[in-house]
């Protein structure tokens, strides 16, 4: 009676605790995802820079155009956007293998930059020391630059770009 007893008690104790991690674990999960937008795939392949700028006000960001801004290491001209008053860099591609190719040549951490001949071959490395924490994201044509530290700023392109490529 008492090996009976003492049986049932632990499966009542066990199932219990199956039930409530359980419950946790799809109660934070579920939470995540109200509080970030997400694109689907299909979006984030055509995503180029209308679309970026559509997908910001959408999500609800005050989205202004800025200027033209050059810099040395990428292959294209990109564009500002100032976005809830921080400014990212914007560089969109002719195409999304483009896009993927000028990625390929960004170190993880978002401060080296490969430079390619037009044969394909390494032919020197640019070494950025960011002001702030660099963060670079790649969604369909375009791949963009959120040089700062604000947490809403990146929650936002999270949602919008998914998960940063490269950066601290």
């Amino acid at each position: 009676m008492k090996r009976s007893t003492l049986g049932m008690t632990l499966l009542s104790l066990l199932l219990f605790a199956c039930v409530g991690l359980t419950a946790c674990g799809t109660n934070s999960a579920g939470n995540a995802q109200q509080n970030t937008p997400v694109p689907n795939d299909m979006q984030r392949k055509t995503m180029d820079f209308n679309e970026l700028i559509a997908q910001l006000k959408a999500a609800g960001a005050k989205v202004v155009t800025g200027a033209g801004i050059n810099q040395p290491f990428m292959t294209v001209e990109g564009r500002t956007l100032t976005v809830n008053g921080e400014q990212i860099q914007v560089y969109e591609y002719t195409t999304v293998s483009d896009t993927n190719q000028q990625a390929s040549h960004i170190s993880p951490d978002g401060t080296s930059f490969t430079t390619v001949s037009s044969s394909g071959m390494p032919v020197g490395a640019t070494q950025v020391d960011w002001v702030k924490p660099p963060h670079l994201y790649k969604a369909g044509r375009i791949i963009v630059f959120y040089i700062g530290a604000n947490d809403a700023v990146m929650h936002l392109l999270i949602g919008v770009l998914g998960k940063q490529f490269a950066g601290k």
